[in-house]
């Protein structure tokens, strides 16, 4: 099997050749609905292949609730 090394927030990894974004969250254990991955600084979807050398930042997605008003509350 061949691998190529690719570069997560900064850690070098080793994964196998034909590796895409989703495989790697599934070796990271990551959810990746949670992670939007940016691969040479440009957002790739779950099917993307990783080539070797890649810098990739795994940002994570968070969402944020409306604030509750104070007619909300009961104010």
């Amino acid at each position: 099997m061949r691998y190529i090394k690719v570069h997560v927030n900064g850690n070098t990894l080793i994964v196998p050749l034909n590796t895409r974004c989703e495989d790697l969250m599934k070796i990271l254990r990551l959810n990746k609905e949670a992670y939007l991955p940016i691969i040479e600084r440009k957002p790739r979807p779950d099917d993307c292949y990783l080539n070797d050398g890649d810098e990739i930042h795994l940002i994570r997605i968070t969402i944020h609730e409306e604030s509750v008003t104070k007619d909300e509350k009961g104010l």
